[in-house]
């Protein structure tokens, strides 16, 4: 036996690299794809048979380089869904977008499925992936920031919620608002304030979405106060209007004074320049 297992290693030194095996669990259902180096240690140990074999290949006493084996045991595979990956979603759609048939370098993922074309209303349809993700992070983010404690625990700590819309922000307060006062064994005992109150505090503060335009932008700012909401570029990412988006909040009807702290001084606030107070 050890003659045979040396044998067998000197072989497969010899021929790696020069083909590999699929594996076939007892079920006749593919598993992987090992070395056949691998393949043949599972066939002396008894673990497996020989489906197919390279003829023109011999390893010892006969016996021929494996290219298909199945095992003599059955191995139960847990079930994996396809990850809804960037390569993965290219490949669902043959690397064209489904809304435009653009094909080239700079195809993006954040494109539509339409109905039309067998879109559904599930996760995997970017556009509503997109369109209602895109808050819901930033949502979270803030529940869990302002209902964690941190805020007390770090008494200068800044928090910045970016790149995920502002017209909800009133919205969300409210709801957290009545969370903490109907279920407060949710939050620390020691929370000192509502979670609101944390969000007006001077600490907090949040980017806009150019495209939620200046008349929403000026309501919220009515109501949270004009200490919150900072002015975001999104560049470099491609749904970014940079830098037009400039141009666009400076037209945006409001006092300059509002506008001052929209575009400068509450970004400096929450990043600490030294030259605002």
């Amino acid at each position: 036996m050890r003659l045979l297992k040396y044998t067998v290693s000197m072989t497969c030194k010899l021929y790696f690299g020069m083909g590999q095996t699929l594996v076939l669990n007892a079920s006749y259902e593919p598993l992987n794809i090992t070395s056949w180096r691998r393949a043949v240690i599972l066939m002396i140990k008894g673990k497996a048979e020989s489906l197919e074999e390279d003829k023109s290949y011999s390893i010892h006493c006969g016996r021929k380089l494996p290219t298909v084996i199945r095992l003599r045991y059955y191995v139960k595979v847990p079930f994996r869904e396809v990850s809804l990956t960037r390569k993965n979603i290219l490949l669902r759609d043959n690397n064209c977008c489904q809304y435009c048939n653009y094909r080239g370098g700079d195809l993006s993922i954040d494109h539509v499925l339409p109905r039309s074309r067998g879109g559904t209303d599930n996760w995997e349809n970017l556009f509503l992936q997109r369109s209602a993700s895109h808050p819901w992070c930033g949502m979270r983010n803030v529940a869990c920031v302002v209902g964690s404690g941190i805020m007390d625990r770090y008494s200068d700590i800044r928090v910045g919620c970016l790149e995920a819309g502002h017209s909800w922000l009133p919205f969300w307060m409210a709801r957290i608002d009545e969370h903490a006062r109907t279920i407060p064994s949710a939050l620390p005992e020691d929370l000192k304030m509502l979670p609101s109150e944390y969000i007006k505090s001077g600490r907090f503060f949040q980017s806009i979405e150019i495209p939620e335009g200046g008349e929403l932008t000026n309501m919220i700012i009515d109501f949270l106060g004009e200490d919150i909401l900072m002015y975001a570029s999104d560049y470099p990412h491609g749904e970014s209007h940079f830098p037009e988006s400039v141009d666009l909040v400076m037209d945006w009807k409001m006092s300059d004074e509002r506008r001052s702290k929209l575009m400068w001084e509450n970004a400096c606030k929450l990043y600490a320049r030294a030259d605002v107070n």
